[in-house]
């Protein structure tokens, strides 16, 4: 089995290797994402000299006390890059949209509250891809989100439906492989 290991180690690191400067393919994973157990993956295609389009995915699903959370997370974007080191090289500015569809229960009781949010923003980053095909991605920027909640049992002061409507900040790190 280290063998296998071994021999699949050595011939994915000589296809990185092999990669030209031109980098058409990225797929990447937010480390500050594991932080919150929500992994967030992100594939971006280039679709010209300076854009490209990107669909982030994330989702959780764990256990706090006898709480349960989960949800899923959709995120497509379009990136015009800055400069003349072309697409997926440098600075760009990302106008996107997101999805979110999830739940929560608190333990064995009645109490479900399930959620949907839509919204958008746009962000400010800088993205390099090594030689090697190594990728370094980071952005920051506002973003703006409705969401509509649902909650299945009656409570005095909870209503069992209802919406909110806010700003936030979306802040992110990306390390991944392009080819």
């Amino acid at each position: 089995m280290k063998k296998v290991i071994y021999i699949s180690a050595i011939v994915l690191l000589s296809t990185f290797k092999s990669f030209s400067q031109e980098k058409s393919f990225a797929v990447k994973l937010n480390p500050l994402s594991l932080a919150f157990i929500t992994p967030n993956l992100q594939f971006e295609k280039s679709i010209s000299e300076t854009s490209t389009v990107q669909l982030g995915l994330a989702f959780a699903n764990f256990k706090v006390l006898e709480q349960k959370f989960g949800f899923v997370q959709v995120t497509p974007e379009f990136r015009k890059y800055f400069g003349e080191e072309g697409a997926m090289r440098g600075f760009y500015v990302g106008p996107y949209l997101r999805l979110i569809s999830g739940g929560y229960t608190e333990g064995n009781s009645d109490t479900k509250i399930k959620y949907n949010t839509f919204g958008g923003g746009a962000v400010l980053g800088f993205e390099r891809a090594t030689q090697g095909g190594f990728v370094f991605d980071i952005f920051a920027g506002p973003n703006y989100g409705s969401t509509n909640f649902k909650q299945n049992v009656v409570e005095d002061d909870i209503p069992t439906r209802g919406t909110g409507n806010g700003f936030g900040v979306r802040f992110g790190i990306a390390l991944g492989f392009a080819k």
